[in-house]
């Protein structure tokens, strides 16, 4: 039990009480240096010091050594542009945690001007060490410079950048399974993303996966010698209209023996249900491919699909950074995760087939 009635216990105290060194209370109590001495040590000095209710001076310790031990997490007030997840944020703070630091939420205001003058207030206010970004759509233009302008280290979670970020590397995705339907024997292949429509597209906005994905199907077509056949639509289009939609500009147009979605369910729901309605079948009559964010069912199909790797993208995130912050702030290079494939059953090889309605 505490003591709450001690006052001053000094690391001497403590060190005299367990039979160690003053260094080696230290460096049990106030480090991420634990780790070196026996777990009985480390359970005697951190028992001995909570009964004699001895507190971290952590703002001596921050002028001691310029590091405050606090991470902001910066997210965007829309909470589907962040890259937030009851998992993520755990393994934030596990990780964090482990290191020895504190992690705070903070969201980014709006307009540039107002993110201007209350961004370094928070900062300073909050005494930062660091910055975590997990916006990841609809980044500012301005945001980046804005960030490297206040010398704080910082690491982009989910979004991709010349360096200091973590994401996955959707383009290789969309690639390799692109040519694994061609090595099946496909060559209709149809790649349909209905996240973002042509006409209302702000490409520097959009998640680098819209673009990425894309063109990894695109090269990997064009290196076949298969024409690419993308469809997305030229306006937005409510959810309950994109089933005619995908049967009029898909399988009546382009008649494809596989598709490949940007996601379900948005693209990936109303591509299977007008394939269902239109009396054909998955994978018998038409293959389906698409970017889940875990492994996915529809009935009796789970769908083949790419998923977020299962590495531990917070806990990489934090590392980064966490060295970030002891190197002096140096640039690191880009982490690129690859995604883990669920092979599923809406996959069917044509090498012994014709493809449905060719030669």
């Amino acid at each position: 039990m505490i003591n709450m009635m001690a006052k001053n216990v000094t690391l001497k105290e403590i060190a005299k009480a367990c039979g160690v060194t003053p260094q080696t209370a230290s460096r049990i109590l106030n480090s991420t240096q634990g780790h070196l001495y026996r777990k009985e040590t480390r359970e005697l000095v951190s028992e001995t010091a909570q009964r004699m209710g001895y507190r971290l001076n952590t703002s001596a310790q921050a002028m001691r050594n310029g590091k405050h031990k606090c991470i902001s997490l910066l997210g965007s007030s829309v909470h589907w542009n962040s890259f937030f997840s009851g998992e993520l944020l755990l393994s934030f703070q596990k990780t964090l945690s482990a290191l020895n630091y504190n992690i705070i939420i903070n969201v980014l205001p709006g307009e540039e001007a107002r993110a201007g003058e209350e961004l370094p207030r928070i900062f300073r206010e909050n005494s930062v060490d660091g910055v975590l970004v997990g916006i990841t759509h609809i980044i500012p233009d301005w945001l980046e410079a804005m960030i490297n302008n206040m010398n704080v280290p910082v690491v982009w979670v989910g979004s991709k950048h010349e360096k200091d970020c973590v994401h996955h590397d959707d383009f290789d995705a969309a690639y390799r399974i692109t040519r694994r339907l061609l090595l099946g024997n496909h060559r209709r292949i149809a790649y349909v993303d209905y996240a973002i429509p042509l006409e209302e597209a702000n490409l520097k906005s959009a998640h680098f996966s819209v673009l990425d994905r894309m063109n990894g199907y695109r090269k990997a077509m064009e290196e076949a010698g298969a024409e690419p056949r993308v469809v997305r639509t030229r306006k937005k289009i409510p959810l309950d209209e994109r089933v005619a939609y995908t049967t009029d500009k898909l399988l009546k147009n382009l008649k494809p023996t596989a598709v490949i979605t940007y996601d379900m369910p948005f693209t990936g729901t109303p591509v299977l249900y007008s394939i269902y309605r239109n009396g054909l079948k998955v994978p018998d009559d038409i293959s389906l491919v698409s970017f889940t964010p875990y492994e996915w069912m529809e009935n009796d199909l789970i769908i083949s699909s790419y998923i977020p790797s299962r590495l531990n993208v917070g806990e990489i995130a934090a590392r980064l950074l966490y060295d970030k912050i002891n190197n002096g702030g140096q640039p690191a290079k880009p982490v690129v995760l690859p995604f883990d494939f669920i092979e599923g059953n809406t996959v069917r090889e044509l090498r012994h087939l014709k493809e449905r309605g060719g030669k």
